[in-house]
C-alpha cells in the first residue's frame, strides 16, 4: 500500500505553479536510469558504502533506483546522503519530492527523515523535517518544502534515519520559488520566540492569504483578546462575547441529539447478558476470549476510551512577548509559572486566556461550572474516562470514571559524569532513602480519589528518563561521586556477590584497591561480559525498587486499586519486563499512526497495556502546530483518530487509550513551546464537533469491535515519536 506524506505540502495554488510553469521552477529531475550521467548523483556528498544502485525488486520504479544503506553505520542518526555539494541558495523556497521504498531490514523499528538544514550566524538551524518509511515494504512519496534564510551557510538537503535503515529513492524533483518580499522577516530564525511551530510551517502556510504580505509592523500583535490567531478565519471563531450565546445554544442542540449510549452501566461498561462477570465494587482486569478487558465495579466489560487534561486550562508565557498579544492587562488571569523548558526554563509570567474565556462564557468561576459541563460532553461524545491531569474540580463530580495521575517524590538525582538522556527531569536517585518515605506520604494525600469506585487505576509519574538501551544507566552510576546512594547500593550488591575486591577485579578486569576505591573512582567503566551482566542486573534492581515503591504507595491507599505504572515513553526491554511483573496494567504513551499488534517485549508477564497519550493535530485553523503526529486538515485528524483508536480497540492486550488532550494548546504555545492543535475543544471552549462525532461513532460499536476482532494481528513496526 502506498502512503502519501503531505506533511510538507504548501497550499496548492502556490506550488501548483510548478505544474503550469515547470520549466521555470524545475531545477532538477532524476529517475536514476543512468546513474553515471546523473546530475543529482554528481552533486551528492556521501560515504562510499552507503549508496548503491538498486535493481530488480530493490527498484522503486523502472530498472534502477538509488539505494541508501546505513545499517552498518555507527551513531544514532547516521546520514546517508547530502545534497548539493555547494549548498542550497539562501532566500529561496525549495520543494523536493521523491518516491521511496523501505527495503528489507532487521530493525524492529524504522524511521527515516528528509530534512533541510543550514547554519545561520554560526548556529545550526533545521528548516523542515519530514518523517517517512516506518516499516519494511512501505512505499510512498515524500514532499519537503522549506525556505533557506538569506545569508545562510552550509544549507543542504539531508537524508538520515534513526539507528540506520535501507531504503531506495527515485523520481527526485527539485523546484525553486521566490518568497514574497514583504514577509521575508517571517522566515528568519528568531522571528518568533518560544514556539515549536511558526505560521511559516508548510502545513499552515497559505501564501495567498494577506498575512503573508504583511510587514512585521502590520503582523504584530497577532493574538486577539481570546488567545486566537488574528490573521485567519475559521468556523466558530469567537469575535465578541456575544458569540458565546450562540456557541452554548449549538452545544445544547448537539447534546440533545446525542443522548447517553444504550446498554451502558453507570461507569460506561457494556450491559449484556452474555458478558456478566464478578462485581467487586472496584475496577479490575479480566481476560475474556483470550483478550484483556477492564471490568466495571458492577461486573460489566469496560474499554477505557478517554481524554487527558480535562479542566486543565492552557496558559502561555508572556515575558519578552508582550507585543504578541492584543489584551493581557487583566491581572486576574496572570500568574507565575516555574515549569518550562528552553526559553522559559525557571520562573516566568504566563497569561491564561482559556480560563478567562471559560469564565466569560459561563458567567461564573470555572471551578464552579466546568465539572458538570465536561460530564455532559463526555456523555454526548461517548467518552468514558477522564485521563491524566484532569483537574480535581472535574473529578469531584464522581460521574465519569478516571485514571488518576500522582507523582513519586524525587529527593535527589544522579550526579554522573556520563550523560544520560533526560528530557523532562534529571535521572532520580531511587535508592535515596527519602524516596520511599516521601513517596508514600505524597500519594497518601490522594487516598480519597484512589478509593473511589470511579477510579479505574493510578498512574504514578509520566515519561521518566529510562534509557533506551541496557547498560547506560549503570555506566552513568559508576561515574557518580562516592556519596551517591545508587552507587553505594551497587557496591553493596557487588560486595555481597564477590566477597573480596580481588574477585571483583578479576571479573571486571579492574584495579580497585578496596571497596571504598570502587566508590571513589568515577573514570572507569568495565567491558567484560561479567561486568556487563552485573550492570544489567543492577539496572533491574533499580526498576524493581522504583515500581515496587510506587505500587506499595497506591495499594496503601486501597489494596484493590490498580497500579498502572509510569506511562513509558523512553524505555528498554528490561524496564518494560519489570513493569509487567509489578504493575497491574502497563502504561505507554504511544505517538504512532496505529498500535496494531503492539505488545510487551518477549519475556514479559502476561499483562494488559493502557495507552496514556496519543494524538494527531490539524493545521488548517488558528494554531500553527500539528503535534507529534501532524495532519494538514481537521478531516485528516479525524481520519487518523479513527484509525488509531480502532487499532487499539482491536488489539487484544490494549484495554484503553487516552487522547492527549482536552483543549487545543494556544497559538503562542505553553512554557516548553508546544503549540499544537490537538484538542477536542478550542481555546474558546468550543468543541470540535468533528472529533466529538468520531468518538461517539467509535464508542457506540467498540465493544462489538473488540469482541469480534481476531486474536492474531499483523504488527505495526513503526517507531513511537517522542519529543
Amino acid at each position: 500500500m502506498r502512503h502519501l506524506y503531505l506533511l510538507g505540502l504548501l497550499y496548492a495554488g502556490v506550488l501548483g505553479a510548478s505544474c503550469t510553469a515547470e520549466d521555470k521552477n524545475l531545477v532538477l529531475k532524476e529517475n536514476f536510469e543512468d546513474i553515471s550521467n546523473s546530475q543529482f548523483f554528481s552533486k551528492l556528498e556521501f560515504n562510499g558504502e552507503t549508496v548503491s544502485e538498486g535493481t530488480g525488486k530493490d527498484a522503486v520504479e523502472g530498472k534502477t533506483s538509488l539505494v541508501l544503506n546505513t545499517l552498518k553505520e555507527k551513531g544514532e542518526w547516521p546520514r546517508s546522503i547530502r545534497y548539493p555539494k555547494g549548498g542550497l541558495e539562501g532566500g529561496k523556497f525549495y520543494e523536493i519530492t521523491f518516491d521511496y521504498k523501505v527495503l528489507d531490514s532487521d530493525r524492529k523499528q524504522i524511521m527515516n527523515f528528509a530534512l533541510i538544514e543550514c547554519q545561520v550566524n554560526g548556529k545550526s538551524e533545521r528548516i523542515v523535517t519530514e518523517t517517512f518509511g516506518e516499516k519494511a515494504g512501505e512505499t510512498g512519496t515524500v514532499r519537503v518544502v522549506g525556505r533557506v534564510p538569506e545569508g545562510a551557510k552550509n544549507a543542504y538537503l539531508d537524508w538520515t534515519s534513526h539507528n540506520g535503515s535501507r531504503i531506495a529513492i527515485d523520481n527526485i524533483k527539485i523546484r525553486e520559488f521566490e518568497a514574497p518580499k514583504e514577509s521575508d522577516w517571517m522566515f528568519e530564525p528568531g522571528a518568533f520566540k518560544a514556539m515549536r511551530f511558526k505560521p511559516t510551517h508548510p502545513n499552515f502556510m497559505d501564501l495567498s492569504l494577506p498575512m503573508f504580505k504583511m510587514t512585521k509592523e502590520q503582523f504584530f500583535p497577532f493574538v486577539d483578546r481570546y488567545g486566537q490567531f488574528k490573521h485567519r478565519e475559521w468556523k466558530n471563531k469567537i469575535h465578541s462575547n456575544d458569540d458565546y450565546k450562540a456557541r452554548i445554544a449549538d452545544e445544547e442542540k448537539f447534546n440533545k441529539k446525542h443522548p447517553p449510549l444504550k446498554n451502558r452501566d453507570e461507569f460506561g461498561g457494556l450491559i449484556s447478558d452474555d458478558h456478566k462477570y464478578e462485581a467487586t465494587g472496584k475496577f479490575r482486569t479480566q481476560k475474556v476470549g483470550g483478550k484483556w478487558f477492564l471490568v466495571t465495579p458492577k461486573g460489566n466489560l469496560f474499554w477505557s476510551l478517554g481524554i487527558d487534561c480535562v479542566g486543565s486550562f492552557p496558559s502561555t508565557p508572556i515575558n519578552g512577548r508582550e507585543n504578541y498579544f492584543d489584551d493581557i492587562a487583566d491581572e486576574n488571569y496572570k500568574s507565575i509559572a516555574w515549569w518550562g523548558k528552553f526559553d522559559y526554563e525557571g520562573k516566568h509570567d504566563v497569561f491564561n486566556f482559556v480560563r478567562r474565556n471559560v469564565a466569560e462564557k459561563y458567567g461564573d468561576s470555572p471551578e464552579a461550572t466546568y465539572g458538570k459541563i465536561a460530564a455532559k460532553r463526555m456523555q454526548a461524545w461517548g467518552l468514558n474516562t477522564y485521563g491524566a491531569w484532569t483537574q480535581n474540580f472535574v473529578l469531584n463530580e464522581q460521574t465519569v470514571p478516571y485514571a488518576l495521575i500522582v507523582g513519586s517524590v524525587k529527593t535527589s538525582n544522579l550526579e554522573s559524569k556520563e550523560k544520560l538522556n533526560a528530557y523532562w527531569i534529571p535521572f532520580p536517585d531511587y535508592f535515596d532513602p527519602k524516596f520511599e518515605s516521601e513517596t508514600m506520604k505524597s500519594i497518601a494525600k490522594s487516598a480519597a480519589y484512589i478509593e473511589s469506585p470511579y477510579c479505574i487505576g493510578v498512574f504514578v509519574d509520566n515519561e521518566l528518563p529510562w534509557q533506551n538501551k541496557d547498560l547506560l544507566t549503570a555506566r552513568a552510576i559508576l561515574t557518580c561521586p562516592p556519596t551517591q546512594y545508587s552507587k553505594i547500593e551497587f557496591k553493596n550488591i557487588l560486595e555481597k556477590k564477590y566477597g573480596s575486591i580481588e574477585k571483583l577485579n578479576a571479573a571486571w578486569n579492574a584495579k580497585y584497591s578496596d571497596w571504598n576505591d570502587f566508590l571513589k573512582k568515577d573514570d572507569f567503566i568495565p567491558s567484560t561480559k561479567e561486568a556487563e551482566a552485573d550492570m544489567v542486573a543492577f539496572e533491574r534492581k533499580i526498576y524493581e525498587h522504583y515500581f515496587t515503591v510506587c505500587r506499595n504507595a497506591v495499594k496503601a491507599c486501597d489494596p484493590n486499586a490498580m497500579y498502572f505504572g509510569c506511562r513509558l515513553a523512553w524505555t528498554n526491554e528490561t524496564c518494560a519486563i519489570v513493569a509487567s511483573e509489578i504493575c497491574d496494567v502497563v502504561s505507554y504513551n504511544l505517538y504512532r499512526n496505529d498500535v496494531s499488534g503492539y505488545e510487551l517485549p518477549k519475556g514479559a508477564q502476561d499483562k494488559p497495556i493502557i495507552i496514556g497519550e496519543y494524538h494527531f493535530g490539524n493545521q488548517d485553523r488558528g494554531v500553527f502546530g500539528g503535534g507529534l503526529r501532524p495532519r494538514k486538515t481537521m478531516e485528516d485528524k479525524v481520519e487518523s483518530y479513527e484509525k488509531y483508536t480502532k487499532s487499539a480497540i482491536e488489539n487484544p492486550v490494549v484495554v484503553g487509550a487516552h487522547w492527549f488532550q482536552w483543549f487545543d494548546q494556544l497559538t503562542t504555545g505553553r512554557s516548553d513551546g508546544e503549540n499544537y492543535s490537538i484538542g477536542f475543544v478550542d481555546a474558546c471552549d468550543t468543541p470540535h464537533y468533528e472529533m466529538a462525532k468520531a468518538a461517539r461513532k467509535i464508542s457506540r460499536k467498540m465493544y462489538d469491535m473488540r469482541l469480534k476482532a481476531p486474536l492474531e494481528q499483523s504488527k505495526n513496526t513503526e517507531k513511537t515519536t517522542v519529543y
